[in-house]
């Protein structure tokens, strides 16, 4: 009877882990190019990253529901956002209780997303760097390791280079006061 209860859970953790990748695999989801609903792709990359964020709660709404990315693909936006999200679930993955905020808005000029976590932190001052590839701001921790957040320092890379595709800036800046780390995508509106 534990033996199926664990195969089940597997299962199931396994069909969610899966979802992950579910933007990859349909066609309209990688070619088709629009402008989303910020909120909206946010709310279900948050959905299919729960299963990796175990314990961190991300709280998305002060995210305006009007606000609208500039246009790309949703393959493209979800990866930002998954590694984004990756990067924070991996530094929340000592702090209890881990905590993410996503917030964002836009002005006459600019619009902007913002990644906030209460993890270990970062140094503003080598922020930069860590867009290059297979650079890595610190060792993870065992548990992040053992959640499958251990990093190969390609997340970051990765990030940017889409948002430069989709002619967005993304850098991190100093965080919100009770905040530890802010990563920010900004773009014209």
């Amino acid at each position: 009877m534990e033996q199926a209860a664990s195969l089940s859970r597997w299962t199931e953790r396994s069909d969610r882990i899966s979802e992950l990748f579910s933007p990859l695999t349909h066609e309209e989801s990688r070619t088709g190019i629009q402008s989303y609903r910020a909120a909206s792709v946010v709310d279900q990359v948050v959905q299919t990253m729960s299963v990796i964020g175990r314990g961190t709660t991300v709280d998305s709404d002060n995210l305006p529901t009007e606000l609208m990315l500039p246009p790309g693909s949703f393959a493209a936006w979800s990866a930002i956002f998954q590694n984004l999200l990756t990067n924070a679930f991996r530094a929340t993955a000592e702090v209890h209780p881990g905590r993410v905020t996503i917030d964002g808005g836009a002005g006459p000029s600019k619009g902007w997303i913002r990644f906030q976590d209460n993890g270990s932190g970062m140094n503003l001052e080598i922020a930069e760097e860590l867009f290059l590839p297979f650079e890595r701001a610190a060792e993870s921790s065992e548990k992040a390791e053992a959640l499958g957040l251990g990093g190969s320092g390609l997340g970051l890379t990765i990030v940017r280079m889409i948002t430069d595709e989709l002619r967005c800036v993304v850098a991190f800046e100093t965080p919100d006061l009770g905040w530890a780390t802010a990563a920010t995508i900004t773009w014209k509106v």
